[in-house]
C-alpha cells in the first residue's frame, strides 16, 4: 500500500449547553489544537442548512495528516479539556478524512463522546 501523508480533517456539529463553561473549554483548547499544528478551518459562525435545520455550532479543524490529528486528540492536555467540555455540550458523531484518500487509502474517524475509533477502507 502506498502511504500519501494526505490532509485529515476533525468535524463536529454541537449543540452548546453551558456557554461559561464551554467558552472555557474553547479557551484552553486553541493552544493545544495549535501546538499539535491544527488549524481552524470553521469555528462557530453563521451556518445555513442546505437542507434540514442547520446545526447550533459547527467546528472543522485541518491537519497535516491523520498521525497529527490522531496526536491532538489522544493528547494528555486534549483528554483532560474534553471531561471539562462533556457537560457543557451535546455533539455529533464526528469525521475526520480526506476525499482523495479513497484512490489510495482511506481511514476514517469516528469520534463521539464515547471516543475514537478508526476504521480501514479501500
Amino acid at each position: 500500500m502506498l502511504k500519501v501523508n494526505l490532509p485529515a480533517y476533525f468535524v463536529a456539529e454541537i449543540d452548546v449547553t453551558d456557554p461559561a463553561v464551554y467558552k472555557t473549554y474553547v479557551e484552553r483548547n486553541t493552544s493545544v489544537v495549535n501546538a499539535h499544528g491544527g488549524r481552524f478551518l470553521v469555528r462557530g459562525g453563521k451556518t445555513t442548512a442546505m437542507d434540514g435545520e442547520p446545526p447550533k455550532r459547527v467546528v472543522i479543524i485541518a491537519w497535516e495528516n491523520e498521525d497529527k490529528a490522531r496526536a491532538w486528540y489522544t493528547s494528555a492536555a486534549y483528554k483532560e479539556l474534553f471531561e471539562t467540555r462533556q457537560p457543557s455540550s451535546v455533539d455529533s458523531s464526528l469525521k475526520a478524512c480526506h476525499p482523495e484518500a479513497r484512490s489510495i487509502r482511506s481511514h476514517r474517524f469516528h469520534i463521539s463522546s464515547g471516543g475514537m475509533s478508526v476504521a480501514g477502507g479501500s
